[in-house]
């Protein structure tokens, strides 16, 4: 309790005194809420940060919501994180929550990350952390990454992601509309025509274009 009201008495007299807020100040009050548990002031001041461009404000956050026991509102932060483009700076906290922290990865950090890797083109580390999990993955990580795929061309991992998810429900017309917009793309119509004939094989129910 007594280093909460320290470093209360400190925050306050940086505001009073005019000193520059910036991201590492920022961030060193980050870490000393959320280590002393307070994880509301913490995260006011990583939300009134106007910048947020290095890893530490980033991994003050996420960990100091993660120790707390606020797992869902770390997971947030680090999809927000994701969505900045700051792929490295993700590989460096996810590994941290794993390595420093001890947080073991769910679906859901996964999920992110691979959502992650897989928008800025990295598909094929993407594709290998799923397979490095010792849970079983879910559909809808392959989804997210049979997206990545669409958007970046690569057919060939496109096709391993629908042929996941096609076994996680059989009669899902997604991964085939997907993958088929992939091939189409590449201006790889014998795939398109092979995949229509596999859903009607199947008697799986088809999106009228196709």
């Amino acid at each position: 309790m007594s280093s909460l009201l320290d470093g209360k008495e400190i925050h306050s007299l940086i505001i009073h005194t005019g000193f520059n807020l910036n991201e590492l100040t920022c961030s060193a009050l980050v870490d000393m809420y959320a280590k002393c548990g307070d994880v509301s002031s913490s995260a006011q001041v990583f939300r009134e940060m106007r910048t947020k461009n290095d890893t530490i404000s980033w991994n003050s956050m996420i960990v100091g919501l993660a120790k707390n026991g606020y797992a869902e509102y770390a997971l947030q932060i680090f999809d927000e994180m994701s969505h900045t483009g700051k792929v490295v700076d993700g590989r460096k906290i996810f590994n941290s929550m794993i390595n420093d922290y001890g947080v073991q990865p769910r679906v859901d950090h996964i999920g992110c990350m691979v959502d992650l890797l897989g928008r800025w083109g990295f598909l094929k580390e993407a594709e290998e952390l799923i397979y490095k999990q010792s849970f079983d993955s879910d559909a809808m990580i392959w989804a997210t990454l049979l997206g990545a795929c669409r958007l970046h061309g690569d057919d060939s991992r496109g096709r391993r992601a629908a042929n996941k998810l096609i076994d996680f429900d059989p009669q899902n017309s997604s991964p085939y509309v997907l993958l088929s917009n992939i091939y189409a793309a590449s201006g790889n119509w014998s795939e398109v025509n092979s995949l229509r004939m596999s859903m009607k094989e199947k008697e799986v129910a088809k999106f009228a274009w196709m």
